[in-house]
């Protein structure tokens, strides 16, 4: 079921409107593995990184690069527990939009992993401007 509703192919229907995306209830990874297991999880989370890969020219023998798309999955998954399944969905977007960092030639994980730090850091972000926006909003109502 999850994997329909955070499918790659709805990445940019996400993040049309990150900030109310972002504000959203949506299942954290750890979720996630506790209601449909690790692996398949890992299989979902597969499908956005080859993506990633294809998208941006890295995938050459992605055969070879199973082993190491599963293991960023799993990586991503032990270090990110509480990344929401939407915000990891926006996070591909973004990439490939060319918010953060690149690759260089091959498909390298610390790519990802410091481009997803970045990325926490801006979704943080835009949830604390958009929870002040809504606290003004209801001040004014409240005055009026």
């Amino acid at each position: 079921m999850f994997e329909r509703i955070y499918a790659v192919n709805r990445q940019s229907i996400l993040a049309d409107n990150a900030e109310y995306t972002l504000t959203q209830k949506s299942p954290t990874l750890n979720v996630l593995k506790q209601a449909y297991g690790e692996e398949n999880v890992e299989a979902w989370m597969f499908s956005h990184l080859s993506n990633l890969a294809l998208t941006t020219g890295t995938a050459t023998g992605i055969e070879q690069m199973a082993t190491q798309l599963m293991w960023m999955a799993s990586n991503i998954m032990a270090n990110y527990p509480a990344l929401r399944a939407s915000e990891l969905v926006i996070f591909f977007s973004r990439f490939k939009a060319g918010y953060y960092e690149r690759f260089y030639g091959q498909f390298d994980p610390l790519v990802v992993t410091t481009s997803l730090n970045a990325f926490v850091d801006w979704a943080r972000d835009v949830r604390w401007r958009a929870t002040e926006k809504a606290a003004r909003a209801g001040g004014q109502q409240r005055d009026s």
